[in-house]
Order: C-alpha cells, then sequence, then structure tokens
C-alpha cells in the first residue's frame, strides 16, 4: 500500500487491491491445502487497498480540477491565416491551440505549423474570450514549435497566467492531461498516459512538414483538429511535452519533448531579438536498437564500451539519408552507425543536436564504424536557419522561393533550387504546376532564385519563352513548357521576412522593358482530304480556322473555370476579326491568344461578347501576320433546315502523342433545329436565352467546328455549350449555332461600328396550344395561332430580368399573341419584330384576358458587360451581370461579391461569394465608388461591420472582419485603352474625404489564381 501511494508508481491502488483479490491460489492448492485464513488476509488488506485507493482518487480529481483552474488562463485558441504558399504550406485558415509561457513578455509556445514559415496573421482568443493579435516571433527550422508573441497590455479584464515548462518530469507511465481547442472546440480536457518517450517521428505525408532527428512520446489519447500545440501537463501544472499530432483512427497521440523548446525559451528570454544558434550536417538520424546495428556492423568491442556507458539505453543513431550537395554528403552515408561526437559517445538526438546547435561555423568530428570498419570526419556544420528560406517573390501571381531544407530533404534533393509554393495565374497557363522546380527559363540555367530573377526582370510584358521544370516527385523527369510573362495583371514584388513585426515586407521589382512585337510567318498551305463530299469544304476552310485560348487572372461573372480552349473562325482578315463560342471566350476579362496553323501564336483583345446568343469575337492585328494566307470564312445566308447535308469541319483536341490541332471533318445530316434552354445556373453566369439551336447526326471530336455546305459557305458555328447536371456539376456539349444570329454583330464591327442588340429582356418559351387553352387562350385565337405557326406553338414568358422596364407590361405567364398587329410564335419572328425598335405595341392572353400593350420600350442590352471589378480584404466585388438580374425578381442597391481567397480576411471571417453586400459599418453600398469612398477612411488592422443578403432571399446578415493591407490591399482592375483592354490600379488612401488610385499594380493582385472548377483544378487553393 505504501509502494501504491508512491508519486512513481505506475500501479493505482485500486489496481493493486485488483491484483490482490484476484490471485491466482493454484500454488496453495499445489500444496495440497488450502489456506483459508492467509485467504482472509488477504481479503482484509484488499479492502484496506481498495478504500485508501478511493480517498486516494478523490484527492487526485481535486488536485487535476485545481491545478486546471489555475492553467487554463494560460491556454489559447490560435486562429491562422496563411496569407500566402510557402514551403510546406497553402493558403488557407485554420484554428489551433497555444499556451502562455512568458505572461510578462507575452510568449505564447505552439508548433511550427501554427507559426509556420511563411506570411502569416494570427490572433489569440483567451478563456475570457478576449482576443489579442498575435506576431510570429520563432519557428524552429526543423522540429515543430515555435512561438508567437503578443502585448500583455491588451488583456484588460482577467490575470493572465502561465506554464512552466518541464520536460525532466516526463516519465513513462504518468497520467497527464492535454488542454486545448480540440476539433474545433473552444476547450477540450482530454486524459492520456505517456505509454513510450522514444517514438519515431511522425510522418505526415510525402511533401508535407514532417519533424526528424528527435524523439517524441506517445500516448493513448484522442486528440484531432484544433489540438495542435496544446500543453501535455501533468498533475503539478507543468508542461512536459506539446501536442504535436495525433493518427486517424485510433486514440494515439504524439507529443514533442520540450528540452530544446525550454532552450529556445531561454534565448528568446534574453531578447526577441537574439537569434537562437541551430547547426546542422543536412543529414537525417534513426535510431536503431542494438540487434539492428549488430547487425550493421557496430563491433563488440564499441557495444560493450555504449552499453557500459548508457546501461539504460537501448540503441545507437545510424544514418538515414544525407541531402545531396550538404555538409555531409561525400562524408558518410546510409547505414553508417554514429559512436562519438568529438571524441564523446554519443547515442541520442539530444545529445547531437546540442553539439551541433553549439559549433555553427565551426567543425566538429564525427565517428562512424561502417561494416565493423572504423572512420573519423570532420565536418562544417552549417547554419540551419540559412537553408529555411525567410523570402520569396511573387511574379505573374505565383509565388517562388529557394527550395527549403524541409523539402529537399522530403525528396533527396539539393536545397536553394526556385521552387513553386503556388503557381499562381503565370505558371498555371504554362502547366507549372505547384511543388515542382524551375531549372530554365528563356534557355537560361536557373539554379537558384537570383538568376531566375535576373532572367524574369529582362523579359517583356506578354513574351512567350521557353521554360524547363521538374516535379518533385519525379525529379529524373525533366518538362518543357511556354511561360507567357505576366506583368499586366499582377505587379512583381520581392518579400522579406521582418522578424521584429513578423511580416514580410515588400520591396517592388523593376518594370519589364518595352518591347514592339515582331510579326511572325503563318502559312497554312494545301490541305486536302480523300473524301469527295469533304474536298470543296475543307480546301476552303482549312485556312480560316485557328485555335482560340482564353485566361482569366481572376473569374468574375460567376465564370466556372479560368483557362478555355475552343476553334475560332476568321471572319474578317482586314479587320482581324475571330468568332468564336462563349464556352471558349466567356467574356472581355482576361487573355486571349490566338494560334495559326499550329505555327504562329499572336495576343488578341475580346472586342465582343453578345448579351443573348453563343458567341465572341475576337480581334486581333493583321500586321503581325507576315506573309499569311488566312482567308476570310464565306458566311452563307441560306439557312439549316431539318434533313439538310452538311459538313462538319474543325479542329481536333491535342493530346500527348498528338500536340497539334488536327483538321478533321465528317459529312452529315441535320436531325432538327429547335429551340435551346439552359436553365439558371448556381452560381449564375452567362447562358444563352431566346435562341435556337442545330442538332446534327454524326459527330466527331473537336474543339469546335463549322457547318457548312459542300462548297464551304459556312452555315452555322458548332459552339460547345455549357450547362450543369442535376448535382450542379458543370457540364457542355455541342450544338450549331446559325450564321444568322452572327452576321450583324460581324457586319457592324467590320465596319468599324459597336454592335447593338435590342430585346424586351424577357425570357420565353413555346408552349402547346393545347397548353395555351389550358391556360386561358381563348378557342378564337387557336385557329389565328395555328395558321401562323407551323409548329402550332405559342411564346409565353418565361422570366422577366430583374431591374428590367418590360416588369411594368409582362408578367410571368403571359401568353404572347402579336406585336405590331402580326403574330409571332418563334424566336427569329421576335427578334425580326422589336429588331431597331424604341417601342412595339403588344397583344397577349394573362388568365383568360385578352391585353393590348401600346408603347412598350424594346431595350438596348448592355454589350460591353462588367468593365470593373475591386478587391477589397480578399474579396472581389463587382456590380451584378446580367445573369444575376435574369436569376432575380429584384435587384437590391447593393454591390455584388464575385469571388474570394483562401487566407484571407474574408475567408476567416466568412465574406463569401454569392452575396449582396449592402453596407460597410453602417453606410450604404450601391456601387462600386461608394464601397471604395467608404473603405478608404478605414484604417488598417480594424474591425468592420459588414451587412450582406443572401443571392435570391432578402435575408440579411451581419459580419465582423478586420482589414488587412499589407498582405490584401484594395486594388480594382478596370477596362481601359491598353493593348489588353484593362488597367489593374492600386487604391490608397488616407482621410475620409480623399480616394487616390495609382497605376502600380497592386500587391494582393499577386494572390489571384483563377478558379475551383475541374478545369482549373491547378488554381484551387487560391480562391473560391
Amino acid at each position: 500500500k505504501e509502494e501504491a501511494k508512491h508519486k512513481d508508481s505506475q500501479l493505482s491502488l485500486t489496481s493493486f487491491a485488483f491484483l490482490l483479490t484476484t490471485m491466482d491460489s493454484s500454488e496453495t492448492q499445489k500444496k495440497g491445502k488450502h489456506d483459508t485464513r492467509a485467504k482472509e488476509q488477504v481479503s482484509v488488506v484488499a479492502a484496506a487497498a481498495l478504500s485508501s485507493g478511493e480517498h486516494s482518487m478523490e484527492a487526485q480529481r481535486e488536485q487535476w480540477e485545481k491545478m486546471l483552474s489555475v492553467v487554463i488562463k494560460a491556454i489559447v485558441v490560435i486562429r491562422v491565416c496563411t496569407c500566402r504558399s510557402f514551403d510546406t504550406h497553402k493558403v488557407s485558415y485554420s484554428v489551433a491551440t497555444g499556451f502562455v509561457v512568458d505572461a510578462k513578455r507575452g510568449l505564447i509556445l505552439t508548433n511550427r505549423h501554427v507559426v509556420e514559415t511563411g506570411p502569416v496573421r494570427a490572433d489569440a482568443i483567451f478563456q475570457n474570450h478576449e482576443e489579442v493579435t498575435l506576431h510570429p516571433l520563432y519557428r524552429d527550422p526543423v522540429h515543430d514549435f515555435g512561438f508567437y508573441r503578443f502585448d500583455p497590455s491588451t488583456v484588460k479584464y482577467m490575470t493572465v497566467s502561465e506554464i512552466a515548462l518541464a520536460p525532466e518530469n516526463a516519465r513513462v507511465g504518468i497520467q497527464v492531461r492535454v488542454v486545448g481547442n480540440d476539433a474545433g472546440e473552444k476547450l477540450s480536457i482530454l486524459s492520456g498516459t505517456l505509454a513510450r518517450l522514444d517514438r519515431p517521428a511522425p510522418a505526415y505525408g510525402v511533401g508535407e512538414y514532417n519533424d526528424f532527428n528527435t524523439f517524441y512520446f506517445q500516448a493513448a489519447s484522442g486528440t484531432s483538429g484544433g489540438s495542435s500545440g496544446s500543453p501535455v501537463l501533468n498533475i503539478a501544472g507543468e508542461a512536459i511535452a506539446l501536442n504535436a499530432g495525433g493518427k486517424r483512427g485510433a486514440a494515439s497521440s504524439y507529443y514533442y519533448p520540450l528540452d530544446r523548446v525550454a532552450r529556445a525559451l531561454r534565448i528568446l528570454q534574453g531578447g526577441f531579438e537574439n537569434v537562437v544558434p541551430r547547426g546542422t550536417m543536412q543529414a537525417v538520424f534513426k535510431h536503431k536498437p542494438y540487434d539492428e546495428v549488430r547487425r550493421l556492423g557496430l563491433q563488440d568491442a564499441y557495444e560493450s564500451r555504449v552499453r557500459s556507458e548508457f546501461p539504460d539505453g537501448e540503441g545507437m543513431l545510424v544514418v538515414h539519408q544525407v541531402v545531396p550537395k550538404g555538409p555531409a554528403d561525400g562524408h558518410f552515408q546510409p547505414g553508417d552507425i554514429l559512436c562519438e561526437v568529438n571524441g564523446k559517445l554519443t547515442t541520442t538526438f539530444l545529445e547531437l543536436e546540442t553539439v551541433l546547435d553549439q559549433s555553427v561555423g565551426k567543425e566538429v568530428s564525427l565517428t562512424f564504424q561502417r561494416g565493423g570498419v572504423s572512420f573519423t570526419q570532420s565536418i562544417l556544420v552549417q547554419d540551419l536557419h540559412s537553408i529555411t528560406p525567410s523570402s520569396y517573390i511573387e511574379v505573374g501571381g505565383a509565388v517562388l522561393h529557394a527550395l527549403s531544407y524541409q523539402q529537399a530533404r522530403n525528396f533527396s534533393l539539393p536545397v536553394g533550387s526556385v521552387y513553386v509554393a503556388l503557381c499562381g495565374y503565370m505558371l498555371n497557363r504554362a502547366s507549372i504546376p505547384k511543388r515542382s522546380v524551375i531549372v530554365k527559363l528563356h534557355n537560361s540555367e536557373t539554379p537558384d532564385l537570383e538568376t531566375f530573377l535576373e532572367v524574369f526582370l529582362s523579359l517583356a510584358d506578354r513574351r512567350n519563352v521557353a521554360a524547363q521544370f521538374f516535379l518533385l516527385e519525379t525529379p529524373q523527369e525533366l518538362h518543357t513548357t511556354t511561360v507567357s510573362i505576366d506583368r499586366h495583371w499582377h505587379s512583381c514584388n520581392r518579400f522579406a521576412r521582418d522578424d521584429k513585426t513578423g511580416l514580410f515586407l515588400k520591396s517592388p521589382l523593376p518594370p519589364a522593358p518595352e518591347e514592339i512585337p515582331k510579326p511572325v510567318p503563318v502559312h497554312f498551305g494545301d490541305f486536302s482530304v480523300d473524301n469527295v463530299d469533304l474536298k470543296a469544304a475543307v480546301s476552303k476552310l482549312h485556312r480560316s480556322l485557328v485555335m482560340v485560348s482564353f485566361d482569366i487572372p481572376v473569374c468574375i461573372d460567376g465564370i466556372h473555370a479560368s483557362s478555355f480552349l475552343g476553334t475560332g473562325l476568321v471572319v474578317d482578315t482586314k479587320v482581324g476579326l475571330v468568332v468564336v463560342d462563349r464556352n471558349t471566350v466567356p467574356g472581355r476579362f482576361g487573355d486571349v491568344t490566338i494560334t495559326f496553323a499550329s505555327t504562329a501564336i499572336i495576343w488578341g483583345k475580346v472586342i465582343y461578347a453578345h448579351p443573348v446568343y453563343n458567341f465572341s469575337v475576337v480581334k486581333y492585328d493583321p500586321s503581325l501576320l507576315l506573309d499569311s494566307d488566312v482567308e476570310s470564312a464565306t458566311l452563307s445566308d441560306k439557312p439549316l433546315k431539318s434533313g439538310d447535308s452538311c459538313c462538319c469541319i474543325g479542329l481536333s483536341k491535342p493530346n500527348f502523342y498528338s500536340p497539334t490541332h488536327q483538321l478533321v471533318g465528317c459529312t452529315t445530316r441535320v436531325t432538327k433545329v429547335q429551340e435551346h434552354f439552359v436553365n439558371h445556373l448556381c452560381p449564375p453566369r452567362f447562358r444563352p436565352w431566346n435562341c435556337d439551336v442545330i442538332h446534327i447526326d454524326n459527330k466527331i471530336p473537336n474543339e469546335g467546328a463549322v457547318l457548312s455546305d459542300s462548297d464551304g459557305n459556312v452555315q452555322a458555328f458548332w459552339a460547345s455549350f455549357s450547362d450543369q447536371n442535376s448535382d450542379l456539376k458543370n457540364v457542355q456539349y455541342a450544338l450549331g449555332v446559325p450564321v444568322s444570329q452572327i452576321v450583324p454583330t460581324v457586319k457592324a464591327l467590320s465596319a468599324g461600328e459597336q454592335p447593338r442588340y435590342h430585346s424586351l429582356d424577357i425570357e420565353f418559351w413555346p408552349v402547346s396550344l393545347a397548353f395555351a387553352r389550358d391556360h386561358g387562350l381563348p378557342d378564337e385565337y387557336l385557329v389565328k395561332v395555328s395558321q401562323a405557326s407551323a409548329f402550332r406553338q405559342i411564346l409565353a414568358v418565361k422570366s422577366i430580368a430583374a431591374g428590367s422596364r418590360s416588369s411594368e407590361f409582362f408578367k410571368e405567364g403571359d401568353l404572347l399573341l402579336e406585336i405590331d398587329g402580326e403574330y409571332r410564335t418563334n424566336f427569329v419572328e421576335l427578334e425580326q419584330a422589336i429588331a431597331g425598335r424604341s417601342s412595339i405595341s403588344v397583344k397577349l392572353c394573362r388568365n383568360s384576358e385578352i391585353l393590348e400593350l401600346s408603347k412598350v420600350p424594346v431595350i438596348e442590352l448592355d454589350t460591353v458587360g462588367t468593365d470593373r471589378l475591386v478587391h477589397f480584404a480578399g474579396a472581389v466585388f463587382q456590380m451584378p451581370h446580367h445573369a444575376v438580374a435574369q436569376k432575380l425578381n429584384e435587384l437590391p442597391p447593393a454591390i455584388y461579391s464575385s469571388r474570394w481567397f483562401f487566407g484571407s480576411p474574408a475567408h476567416k471571417y466568412g465574406l463569401r461569394a454569392a452575396l449582396w453586400v449592402i453596407a460597410v459599418n453602417d453606410q450604404p453600398v450601391e456601387n462600386l465608388d461608394s464601397l471604395l469612398k467608404v473603405v478608404s477612411a478605414i484604417p488598417d488592422n480594424t474591425f468592420i461591420r459588414i451587412k450582406t443578403r443572401n443571392l435570391s432571399s432578402k435575408r440579411e446578415s451581419v459580419l465582423t472582419l478586420k482589414t488587412d493591407y499589407h498582405y490584401w490591399p484594395t486594388w480594382e482592375i478596370k477596362m481601359a485603352d491598353t493593348d489588353v483592354g484593362w488597367e489593374l490600379v492600386s487604391v490608397e488612401a488616407t482621410t475620409p474625404s480623399e480616394l487616390t488610385s495609382s497605376p502600380v499594380p497592386a500587391a494582393a493582385a499577386s494572390a489571384v489564381a483563377g478558379s475551383t472548377s475541374s478545369a482549373a483544378e491547378k488554381a484551387t487553393e487560391d480562391s473560391k
């Protein structure tokens, strides 16, 4: 019983009593007697032990409760925004735990993967819900611990406690409590028992942050997400370890020992400017048991010496990995057994690391055994901080920095290469993914970041250059691609960490050199096919088909992807006009390139996107084509009808084995020409409406095509349509767009005029006469309509765009009969009736009543589209585009949130896309100018109130958001008379009455990276 009371005993009183009462009596039975008296004595002792154990357990419970009530004031919830992808971390918002280890200086201990090595914004919430701003102070280059600091004077309503570090008190079998933010809970207290003190460091996955060259503790305690950084406490309220991770599917937690943490804390307590010395040989060691090191060749004499020196030891350190071109490379190799460091026997990570940290910039002597042979090497110890990146560059939206020791070790590569932490817009276009290394740019080797930057800064905007890269997983496979230099959508900046503030400070890089585009030769040559029915059409059209590529730096207007590819049709070689579908060029905002004959790529500009029909028009500079035989396609005035024969001629999809766009074609037949409907998409984006399409019976795989007669006269454009299935997954399919929908626009643009399109801004749908009768159409009109419509149909009002003047005259369900005295029963007749008109007279049927309306206004639809967007706090705002108006009954006086970025204030505080922003700090926000006026008066690091409304309902809510102009400054992109057609402008203001705009690209635009759709999967970590 006295032994059971001992502090370090691994048997509780209850367990001791249980053992006594369950003693096997087999031994006494063997003696031939059953000692009843002995059994009674055992029972008495057991009962006394149980009684005493209950009192002891109650005392322990009270002691735990008393301890927890004190230390809980030192434990905080940490909220972290990872503002840029960096090293092994990607842009995100996460929640973790930390605890105060120095209340006077405001020092909080947590995990390295919470402090992170890149740009972060963090705050801490104490138990009384006071919030303080955190500044990163130290993150260990290898081990999973780091420190934040805060201003203790900002905690006003409680006395902050601190938790003492006691690494020496960690022993197997002791009870511990893990207190922190577990699984998103504000506070959770989990119990456990230390089971191991020599567990290998946990592995979190290839390419992820992984600790090494250390032991971990293991306990049976099921911690989960959010508990990272929690203190592992003993009953005295001391932190004996730091919670770091756990095993999914098993109640096992992994704790980091605090020996090196205590050392770092002492150094930082001497002054925040102090550097914590960390040394490395760029080698990874594993602790192996004696039986294994004996098989590796450890001499018996050495083993006897080690066992004698360390009687409690169970093994020795063995080289597991040597990083190429590091200090240890060529000196020792995997499998070597470490015996001595500077002449002293060394068998633990702590002993080795202590020597290395004390020897930065000096040589150490290491003695190894390999296959039973001893050898000694002198190695220069490198500064571990020097191979942990503390700076990065942003170019074209990409984040690049030197390959870190972490990733170099993960993939056995030399440190310092040009590492792609975030591909961004520019590299995403070039299919260079994150976690890759760029080795060449513009035919120049780029072994390090400075060399890469020197080459990059010599290149003009929109210059296409060759690049080579490899993926970290497959460094032996080099990939070659073309990079289009982007200096017009994104700024170029260098960021370096300032440990005084914890911020990465920006230094703008020089502007791009000017360069005049040079003409390139284009020659399609002759092309023939064996199919006699296709011969003439192919011969005429193959010089008119081009490949159009469209990329969007930030998706607006609900656009579902960031990169598009499709076939274009050259319709005017003098002006340089190309027709393409709106699933290839969905709007005017973006970069467009045109490929001619798979030999020349030139830049274009989107000059028109039809508001109703599925086509856009791209303009290129004909003078950039040298000795070109490009031809304008002939647009036929003969419409296709059901049963007509035609030729389908287009360009094939490229693949790995055939990277060029080959001409493909077939003869086919029109199966039907009918109205086409696309339901409202989520989120709202362009969809064709009030249009007819053409179906054919024989289709070929292509990236777009044309339908022509046998002589090559184009009768329809075979276009790609974007839609969604019942699960809201994006789907696409191809249908024919009659050239009658395209010709008016092409004629206007060829004449140098801006096309105009008139509409009632009403979406109609055809219904049968039987349906119309059931909905109140008098019989006398059934006969008249049946005579006017070969299809025996009538147009019904399906929806009216919000804010349209037509809502004053029409209602949903109205049956359209006449326009200006003539029956109009299909879309073609409807368009002909209102083209060029300012008003019309209408006869319709509503609720069995015939109504005649006069002076019904005809609306000229906006053909420019979104011409401006504003970024604030990580969210992109615009005025509502037409697809939003079509979906709603009314538009509130507000701006539309179109996009948000991971790791931004919008991400952290819940400002999402497809929301109306009605007011900021109770000031109405009716347009983008009013937004800029309001936010220009708001200081940095200030909480604001934002009133929002759901897209399709009137439910309003208010959220708070803290500004961060350092990593997420305000900027706008607006349509301008430039080569690109747009201009990126930073917005800065220092007083409520003064708003300044500067055409210097804003740094935050570097975070732009497209869409979350499958077509742009490489950019999903950036925005939604």
